[in-house]
């Protein structure tokens, strides 16, 4: 991203030497035929998932292989660019870093929104809030989605009002809510309920978000039976894993998936959220153009 291109084994090479071939090293016992020949097996393998990518992201993919050459070309909403550094970024708690996170969850409430299609809505509901007119807590949030849905019921399996102070957890694992009215002003939606996990530890988050959690305080949660959605900014790989968080998380929504629904709509894409974006994305390259 920042040179515009590069040889795909440059960073192969970079990794190995550094890792467990070391030609130069007295001491080890691989040579640099060994070394060439390591290096090459592994590009191969890069080069195979470089294409895979690229394949299944029907050309939402902002990378090209050119043969052994990797070269970049910015994607029109830059939400794969800020999926990338996100997942990259060790620390997403402190300053100015921990925007990420947010930036992240309003990506992936507008993303299934979209995925939704025509007249659906969104509201991100984690913590802490991303304005001042939306509600902190997470009493006056939730009445503020049951407003908005009509569904979301305010009813604690232990009875509590809404003069006692600041009710209830921060967000319950519930990090937006996405719907699709009929138009009949009846409740009985469809909604998908998202948990997203930035760090790198996501794999433990699968289970963050349950009904039996929101159901300490919301009864019914929808009256249709809501779907769980899981938003991540890696890119996860193999049919056996992907499988496997979607069975345990819900509809998974990783870097591939909310690159492609992003470029599909980026007609309507909000110009604001292609801001945070891009702005996200200058915390790591302070040059990056669209």
């Amino acid at each position: 991203m920042k040179f515009g291109s590069t040889p795909i084994d440059t960073g192969v090479q970079d990794d190995l030497i550094a890792d467990e071939h070391h030609a130069d090293d007295l001491n080890a016992d691989n040579n640099w035929e060994q070394e060439d020949f390591a290096i090459e097996e592994v590009s191969g393998k890069v080069a195979i998932e470089i294409d895979r990518r690229a394949i299944l992201g029907n050309g939402s993919y902002p990378f090209v292989r050119q043969g052994n050459t990797l070269r970049y070309i910015p994607s029109s909403t830059s939400a794969y660019e800020f999926c990338l550094v996100t997942s990259l970024q060790k620390n997403i708690t402190r300053a100015p870093f921990n925007s990420l996170p947010i930036t992240f969850e309003l990506l992936s409430a507008e993303v299934a929104k979209l995925y939704l299609g025509e007249k659906a809505e969104c509201v991100r509901t984690g913590w802490p809030s991303h304005g001042p007119d939306r509600p902190t807590s997470f009493i006056d949030l939730m009445l503020h989605v049951k407003r908005l849905t009509g569904e979301f019921e305010w009813h604690p399996r232990i009875p509590v009002g809404p003069d006692e102070g600041d009710v209830g957890p921060k967000d319950e694992g519930m990090d937006y809510v996405a719907w699709k009215p009929f138009g009949d002003q009846r409740n009985g939606k469809i909604f998908l309920l998202g948990q997203c996990a930035c760090g790198n530890d996501w794999v433990d988050k699968l289970d963050d978000l349950s009904k039996e959690k929101l159901q300490q305080w919301l009864n019914p949660i929808t009256w249709a039976e809501f779907l769980p959605a899981f938003s991540v900014p890696y890119h996860i790989p193999g049919h056996y894993i992907f499988s496997y968080v979607c069975t345990q998380a819900g509809v998974t929504f990783d870097r591939l998936r909310l690159a492609i629904i992003s470029e599909q709509y980026n007609a309507t894409f909000p110009q604001e959220l292609k801001e945070k974006l891009i702005a996200g994305v200058r915390l790591f390259l302070p040059d990056y153009r669209t």
